[in-house]
């Protein structure tokens, strides 16, 4: 469902690159990402992670979100976060 709400991409000076879901085995944030698969229960919170693979990792990170239903694919918030 994220995926149809929120892209990752990065403006590498040249390009700008659609960020891709990464696979990773033996993270240390690997409770955050198995909390994804579980089903959360009406009225709780959890905070899990979405791993990326970055295009250049000296660049900054955009998240734009979108509301489909409701904004059809103009955005309706942006964040852009560095990477340390």
């Amino acid at each position: 469902m994220i995926m149809g709400l929120m892209n990752a991409s990065q403006n590498t000076g040249s390009t700008t690159e659609d960020l891709d879901f990464a696979i990773t085995m033996d993270s240390p944030l690997q409770d955050k990402l198995d909390l994804l698969q579980k089903d959360i229960n009406p009225g709780a919170t959890i905070q899990g992670t979405y791993p990326y693979t970055f295009a250049d990792e000296t660049k900054p990170v955009e998240f734009t979100f979108t509301d489909k239903l409701f904004s059809l694919d103009d955005p309706i918030a942006k964040e852009e976060i560095t990477i340390e």
